[in-house]
């Protein structure tokens, strides 16, 4: 928003005075224009401005009677009735906001990551819905039916396949099912070591649910109605009829089947014995390839001769198909490989996929994190906000978890200046690296290689002679394994 105001503050302490939250340092006789700097509601909530300027360590100048400054309780006044008149005019108080017809509105199409009206919400699966949860089984059950009994110990799970109950075995701890006996049908919660179920609750409206099996051994979905306090059924989920087909048979006449091939067994008329001549030259071919492995070609030649792959016609491909296991692996050792080292050479160490970087002669993460810095508005000598944030980084910092290594820096101002983005760390006033803009609006560096520590928290400042706009700051860093 546009400024309303002057704030012109003066330091006449005799020394350094640092305003805290705002990140900025006045050395002593310093007399700076914080409008020229800073928003209207960075200078109106600043408490260390205010603190400062009560203290006498800071002054602000009269705006009524120029050059003259006010007496510290002027001073303080000055700011804080800016701050409350800002509060009272520009924003919607929480009684405005919790009182209807007030006047406070909220744009719908300004909340994002809504879901739709209606949209089911979906819970952690059921066992089963459950005609009762008690002692002894349904006297008049019909097929498809389900009933918990607490004779057994644990409790068990037992459906009616129309003429008697099939025991559907012991139920886990933790596991739940729907009461239908119950009033709203809640969901409830068995605990073995109590043998006690807990009642869930009412389900809230359009809350779904998998239920594993509703009666014909097969699972279904079901939608909560708080109309009907009922599950609604939404349908059937049942894969198996689709993939546990018989075998079914074709002849050559429902199947075309070209050419005469010498090395296959059979006809085109006899599909079946065709097959199997494929089955027993593939027999055939894997009895040949036995032995064959990849380690052997490996060791081809000797001393891992056959390691290298000339991919010249195309890359090489690993297809798992349906299977379930990886497609490929790389045993994790505690240490990283150091001799043989070549750009490029992957391994992993501590979950972590690495890249050898010949360039930089370390191993660095192949993933990569990106810190960013910066401020809005007109910005000198100040330490930067994270992610753009209005908490200076002077206040705290971005804690590293594991050594890394600063890879490159990329800075952006908004309009052409000069200034420098420097890189500190752990309160230290002193640059580990920094990145200059000499008379333009950015610049980026891909050769930085500073080495961090675990436990660094990383810092970022702007040093500038004159104010610049908006700098922003991203540093690239990779874990140092």
């Amino acid at each position: 928003m546009t400024i309303m105001w002057d704030v012109i503050i003066n330091n006449n302490s005799g020394s350094i005075v640092t305003v805290v939250d705002l990140g900025i340092e006045l050395a002593n006789g310093d007399t700076i224009n914080f409008s020229d700097q800073f928003e209207y509601e960075e200078i109106a909530s600043s408490d260390d401005l205010r603190d400062l300027v009560a203290s006498s360590d800071l002054r602000v100048q009269d705006p009524y009677d120029l050059p003259n400054y006010l007496v510290p309780s002027d001073g303080v006044l000055f700011l804080r009735l800016d701050h409350l008149y800002h509060l009272k005019t520009k924003h919607y108080t929480k009684d405005d906001l919790n009182t209807p017809n007030s006047g406070a509105q909220v744009d719908w199409t300004n909340i994002v990551n809504t879901p739709a009206f209606g949209s089911p919400k979906w819970n952690v699966p059921v066992l089963a819905r459950v005609t009762q949860i008690t002692s002894g089984k349904p006297s008049s059950p019909v097929a498809g039916d389900m009933c918990i009994d607490t004779d057994d110990s644990p409790d068990k799970l037992y459906r009616y396949d129309g003429s008697t109950w099939i025991d559907e075995g012991v139920v886990p701890d933790g596991k739940r099912v729907i009461d239908l006996s119950n009033g709203t049908e809640d969901i409830y919660t068995f605990d073995t070591t109590s043998e006690t179920w807990s009642d869930g609750g009412v389900p809230d409206d359009n809350t779904a649910v998998m239920v594993n099996d509703d009666g014909d051994g097969n699972p279904a979905q079901y939608i909560y109605d708080t109309d009907d306090n009922e599950w609604k059924k939404i349908g059937d989920v049942d894969f198996a009829s689709h993939f546990d087909g018989g075998p079914s048979k074709h002849d050559a006449s429902e199947i075309d089947v070209e050419g005469v091939y010498s090395e296959i067994s059979g006809t085109p008329t006899d599909l079946e014995n065709t097959i199997s001549g494929i089955n027993d030259k593939l027999g055939d071919l894997g009895t040949g390839l036995a032995g064959t492995t990849l380690d052997g070609a490996y060791d081809q030649g000797g001393a891992g001769a056959g390691r290298a792959i000339n991919a010249t016609d195309g890359p090489v491909k690993i297809d798992r198909g349906s299977a379930n296991t990886a497609s490929l692996e790389l045993v994790p050792k505690s240490n990283l490989p150091t001799v043989g080292l070549a750009d490029g050479q992957i391994d992993i160490k501590d979950g972590i996929l690495c890249i050898y970087d010949a360039t930089r002669s370390k191993w660095l993460s192949v993933q990569r994190q990106f810190l960013v810095f910066g401020r809005k508005g007109h910005t000198r000598n100040q330490y930067l906000g994270f992610f753009g944030s209005r908490v200076a980084s002077n206040n705290s910092g971005l804690r590293l978890a594991r050594a890394a290594t600063i890879v490159s820096m990329a800075g952006q101002i908004d309009a052409t200046g000069t200034c420098t983005f420097n890189v500190r760390r752990n309160d230290v006033a002193t640059n580990v690296t920094n990145l200059a803009i000499s008379a333009g609006i950015g610049a980026e560096d891909i050769s930085q290689n500073v080495d961090l520590n675990s436990g660094d928290f990383i810092q970022a400042q702007l040093g500038s002679t004159v104010p610049v706009d908006d700098p922003m700051v991203v540093i690239e860093i990779a874990w140092r394994l």
